[in-house]
């Protein structure tokens, strides 16, 4: 049977086809390019380091590949047409000559671009699939068979006697074994793809119920490669049918690799998440949250922003215990509750459980009395007290907040105060709920409705302290002393007015104080007795869940506009304004508070956590200075070798104008407060009043009818039963080298910067292990960090001579690169409290001792001794002929790590009486379910319990 298709007309339709794609692909090509290089949705060229060079690579590859591919097209008509048309045999004998160096090149150039096609799909399984290598052994076997085949179909046409066929006996098998290897590759990974986002978006609802899931399925499908997987089926079939079709699918699909590569990228680009191991951990979350009922609020829900700024302007009401894996969940008790952060394998405790372990916490009240200076806000409050108190002073306590000045701050306000308990290195931070509490609750999607609004009001008013409750600790402060405050050093506690100088550490009496003071200022690049006003700036940051609420943005904007319609940022100067949701981002569009900001220059951008903590691409670079909003100004928490100083977002607009920092008093005081305009675009979400602060009103509480709340149950002793499995290594006894660290407030950004906390697992955790202190952040070069030099290679202990070890984020990773650098057991004056309680967690042993001690041992590891931890008899044992050092764990925890118990199957043998009181808490404090409300007695609103005691 004769071939449709002379050789001559299939080679004049390939070059038609491939002009034609070739277009498509310029156009894909450019809109990849500008994915690649500028920032999302702004003509604007990314900051180099943001930019992912292997990518441009590769699509610079798949460029010049599709455009070689053309020229040796036209090339390939011209010789058979123009200039060799006398020759024996004519177009059809030139076209069909495998030999001749244009089929050749043209070859040789489909088979690279296929092998580097078919590896970034393979890699793009290998990303999906959270690095697991042994998912991709059988892709990456099969991608180097069809390579191999490739280079097999190049070699037969290099090396054949001159004017062969294109059914060449030789070269038909290494055709046919490439095709049909290119294809099992590309159906085989993309099914892997498929599966495993199928997987992940289906594992608790059904897909028939929720065809939008079927659909972004079909979706990822035809953005990994569907169209070129046709392609290469039509293109196997043509070469077994020996048609000549083949040579026009053939130059075809070269274009399409290139199509099919620039449409993934432009897709990516075009997504909410920016990062494949973002994208991962949400579609995890996703899955794990989507049978959880009306209770679970979307990962993707317009509303949401960074936990700590959307979560309790949603959810939050007092009286409640609060926990999230997050340290900034103290952010909550503005709102009368007991809020804390916790580490992961702690909020598995309580998703198990619906309990936590938890030893009392020490009571501490700060009062501000008198009345506030102009230009003074509550983030200088609140860094001004961290000031005073340190950055562990509050450690082990929690904080109430009290006083005329914390009492007439809005909500907003108290948020930012308590926000930042966790930096003065307290469990957790309050305020007692008053009408302006109650005023700001009314109607919101959590706030009871009806007559459980006005039992729970009657409620929430009995949550004051009492007259005269003692407290451990107690400190007042006069809100006259307060001014507007920056930070100077690489911790929240390195505070001073904006009109004061740099200190110098010989002002520090501690010797490890005046150490940290001597690191801090060459890190920030900073003179002693340098004007504050003089330190010039490269970046702004406005944002993060301590700033990035609406009254954030308008004390921001005012300043703006005080400094007239013609103010600008300065030259040289990056200014970024993150709201903290998405709904903080549509009201601030409502209000055109947007326009205020980027008519000065200042970026616009989307809600998250953004210059916080540089954990995307928002990023300080080293020894670049960013005036900044945000809460910790930990070394490289912004960006490897970033300088941060904390301010209030006056402040950080005032010093985006003046290209330094400001005294934001400076700018003349107006009053440009906007009215609060809804846009009816939210209607479909909430009602208005349920997202956005709704104007003030006075409280009128009607209840009456009440009836005795119960008293409060004492806790039993904890049954342990011996017959629990143990997945956990037990603790006993450890020995080996010690490492000495002699340094303050090692926070966990030190322990591992965030840039290293996308995995979900501790395996591989120790890469970032310490790196700021090991590498320095301009050159990477190793820096002789103790745990780099022999013998500390090898070290299972840490000795601090430091107070406050562990302190800063709840970020559990900072445990697992301990110990998957093999370390077991840190002994320090004073921990972070989360860090602490997630060292538990792992097996690991945290040891308090006293300075003095902690500073004999930090000698003996000094010298390269050994110590043994002996976990049963309670002491460190030294090499030399000393006395052993005492210490003491909770008898609880210590028994849990001796044994190695599971704290979750330990607590469920208590889940009689969990469910009691969830019983009972059903019907005394209805309101807590959230949505609906069981009938039951209505609560005693008038009395009020006398102690807590727990």
């Amino acid at each position: 049977m004769s071939d449709p298709f002379p050789i001559t007309v299939a080679q004049m339709v390939a070059l038609f086809m491939e002009c034609i794609f070739y277009g498509i692909y310029l156009v894909t090509l450019g809109y990849c390019t500008r994915a690649l290089l500028c920032e999302k949705d702004k003509l604007v060229l990314r900051r180099r380091k943001d930019i992912k060079w292997i990518m441009v690579i590769v699509a610079l590859l798949m460029a010049t590949f599709a455009t070689l591919d053309v020229a040796f097209g036209l090339r390939h008509n011209l010789d058979a047409f123009v200039y060799d048309q006398g020759l024996p045999g004519g177009a059809a004998q030139e076209f069909s000559d495998i030999t001749y160096w244009v089929n050749v090149m043209k070859t040789a150039d489909y088979i690279a671009q296929t092998a580097i096609g078919d590896a970034m799909l393979v890699y793009r399984a290998y990303v999906i699939y959270n690095k697991q290598w042994k998912i991709i052994v059988l892709p990456v076997l099969l991608w180097a068979t069809t390579t191999v085949c490739g280079s097999g179909i190049v070699w037969v046409e290099m090396t054949t006697k001159h004017s062969a066929l294109l059914s060449e006996s030789a070269l038909t098998p290494w055709q046919d074994s490439f095709f049909a290897f290119t294809l099992v590759v590309n159906v085989f990974v993309t099914s892997l793809i498929v599966w495993r986002l199928w997987n992940i978006r289906t594992r608790v609802a059904h897909i028939a119920s929720h065809p939008d899931k079927l659909l972004r399925v079909i979706r990822i499908v035809l953005d990994s490669g569907l169209m070129y997987t046709l392609s290469i089926v039509i293109l196997f079939g043509t070469n077994i049918a020996g048609s000549n079709a083949t040579y026009g699918v053939s130059d075809v699909v070269v274009q399409v690799i290139g199509i099919t590569f620039n449409l993934i990228i432009i897709r990516v680009n075009a997504g909410h998440i920016s990062s494949a191991d973002a994208a991962y951990a949400s579609t995890v979350i996703d899955q794990n949250t989507g049978g959880g009922g009306p209770g679970i609020i979307p990962l993707r829900k317009i509303g949401n922003g960074i936990a700590p700024a959307f979560v309790n302007i949603q959810t939050e009401l007092p009286g409640i215990t609060c926990v999230c894996g997050d340290s900034h969940t103290s952010t909550h008790g503005a709102f009368g509750s007991l809020a804390f952060g916790i580490g992961s394998s702690e909020v598995e405790h309580v998703l198990a459980t619906q309990c936590l372990l938890q030893r009392k916490s020490k009571n501490m009240r700060i009062t501000i009395d008198g009345t506030l200076q102009e230009g003074v806000t509550s983030k200088d409050v609140i860094l001004h007290i961290i000031g005073v108190v340190g950055a562990s002073g509050g450690t082990g306590s929690v904080i109430e907040y009290a006083g005329p000045v914390i009492s007439g701050f809005s909500m907003e306000s108290r948020m930012s105060i308590c926000n930042m308990s966790i930096e003065a290195g307290a469990r957790a931070g309050m305020v007692a709920p008053d009408n302006t509490t109650f005023d700001y609750l009314r109607n919101r999607p959590f706030a009871p409705k009806g007559e459980a609004w006005d039992q729970a009001v009657q409620y929430w008013k009995t949550l004051t302290t009492d007259e005269n409750a003692a407290f451990d600790v107690e400190i007042k402060i006069h809100a006259e002393d307060i001014v507007p405050t920056v930070t100077w050093g690489t911790s929240p506690q390195d505070t001073i007015p904006i009109t004061g100088r740099v200190p110098h550490p010989a002002s520090f009496e501690d010797p490890v104080r005046r150490a940290s003071a001597e690191r801090a200022l060459k890190y920030m690049g900073l003179v002693p007795g340098m004007l504050m006003e003089d330190i010039k700036l490269d970046r702004v940051f406005i944002g993060s869940c301590t700033n990035s609420r609406i009254e954030d943005l308008r004390s921001a904007a005012k300043i703006i506009l005080a400094a007239g319609s013609d103010a600008k940022v300065a030259n040289g100067i990056v200014a970024l304004v993150v709201p903290g949701s998405g709904l903080v981002k549509q009201h601030a569009e409502a209000e055109g508070l947007d326009k205020v900001f980027e008519r000065a220059g200042f970026q616009w951008r989307e809600a998250g956590c953004s210059m916080c903590m540089g954990l995307n691409s928002d990023r300080a670079n080293a020894e670049e200075r960013c005036a900044s909003t945000s809460n910790r100004n930990f070394e490289g928490r912004q960006g490897p070798g970033s300088r941060t100083h904390l301010v209030s977002p006056a402040m950080a607009a005032a010093a985006a104008l003046m290209g330094k920092l400001t005294d934001v008093r400076t700018f003349a005081k107006s009053d440009i407060s906007p009215p609060i305009a809804i846009s009816s675009g939210l209607d479909h979400v909430f009602a208005a009043s349920q997202h956005f602060p709704p104007t003030h009103w006075h409280t009128d509480i009607t209840s009456q009818d009440a009836v005795v709340l119960p008293t409060a149950r004492q806790p039993e002793n904890i049954e342990i039963s011996t017959t629990i499995t143990s997945p956990r290594t037990k603790v006993t006894v450890l020995k080996g080298i010690a490492a000495p660290i002699h340094r303050d407030n090692i926070d966990t950004d030190v322990i591992i910067p965030v840039r290293f906390c996308k995995a979900f697992k501790g395996k591989g955790q120790s890469v970032g292990l310490f790196d700021p202190l090991r590498r320095d952040p301009r050159t990477g070069q190793s820096t002789g960090f103790v745990l780099d030099r022999p013998p500390y290679t090898n070290a299972k202990i840490i000795v601090c001579t430091g107070v406050n070890f562990g302190c800063g984020s709840s970020r559990e990773q900072a445990v697992w690169s301990l110990m998957d650098f093999g370390i077991m057991c840190v002994i320090a004056p004073s921990f972070g409290d989360i860090f602490r309680s997630n060292m538990m967690q792992n097996g690991m042993l945290p040891i308090q001792l006293s300075s003095a001690e902690c500073v004999a041992l930090a000698e003996d590891a000094q010298n390269a001794l050994e110590l043994e931890v002996d976990l049963v008899a309670q002491e460190i044992r030294r090499c030399k002929d000393e006395p052993p050092v005492k210490f003491s764990v909770d008898p609880f925890r210590r028994y849990c790590l001796m044994e190695g118990l599971d704290d979750i199957a330990l607590t469920l043998q208590k889940r009689r009486i969990i469910a009691e009181f969830e019983a009972k808490r059903r019907i005394l404090w209805p309101w807590l379910d959230g949505f609906g409300y069981d009938d039951g007695t209505k609560p005693n609103v008038d009395s009020k319990l006398n102690a807590m005691e727990w």
